[in-house]
């Protein structure tokens, strides 16, 4: 029994500096980012660190097999508490894996937000250079033909002008008017 125990307390041990390399490597994770760049730094060096939990898998593999062998080989002794510390690492090595999957939907998650936006924010560029050509045509318009001076006919002017400025779906020019405020950009920037 004291080779086996000997062994397990060792294998236990490469576990736990296992699991506190992963431990710290979570609580280095900054916040989720939302530029293309920071974006794939942090998807690269999540990778790496799934990769090194891959790796690591062994070393609580070989605890729980050790274990295993303890509890098997001596059930007549008193082993709650090689039970109860393989749980404790399991416990931990399960929180390490779940918090990695989530911060893998997490980043999937921004970049496919981030690749919406400018998506959205090329529809509203579009809808704004619409917007911006119909209202110089109106313009062009009133001036040439002098209906500034006839009331009734500036009013019917915007009305179309109205109209034609707001066709967009309110959605899309949502969307487009969201993004630009998580970056920081307004509508005013982007016309000037």
């Amino acid at each position: 029994m004291l080779k086996d125990s000997t062994q397990w307390l060792e294998a236990k041990r490469e576990a736990e500096q296992v699991l506190e390399q992963a431990k710290a490597k979570l609580e280095s994770w900054k916040e989720i980012s939302y530029t293309v760049e920071a974006l794939k730094k942090q998807n690269t060096e999540l990778k790496q660190f799934s990769k090194e939990i891959r790796q690591w898998q062994i070393n609580v593999d070989v605890v729980n097999d050790m274990a295993l062998k303890l509890l098997r080989d001596y059930s007549t002794d008193d082993t709650r508490n090689v039970q109860l510390m393989t749980d404790s690492i399991n416990a931990s090595w399960a929180a390490i894996n779940k918090r990695v999957g989530e911060r893998e939907a997490a980043l999937e998650s921004a970049l496919r937000m981030l690749q919406q936006f400018y998506l959205d924010l090329e529809k509203f560029l579009a809808w704004l250079t619409e917007a911006e050509t119909t209202a110089n045509v109106l313009q062009d318009a009133t001036h040439k033909e002098k209906t500034l001076e006839d009331a009734k006919v500036v009013r019917d002017l915007m009305k179309q002008w109205q109209v034609g400025l707001f066709e967009a779906p309110a959605s899309e020019c949502t969307q487009a008017k969201f993004g630009l405020d998580m970056l920081g950009t307004s509508t005013d920037t982007l016309v000037h």
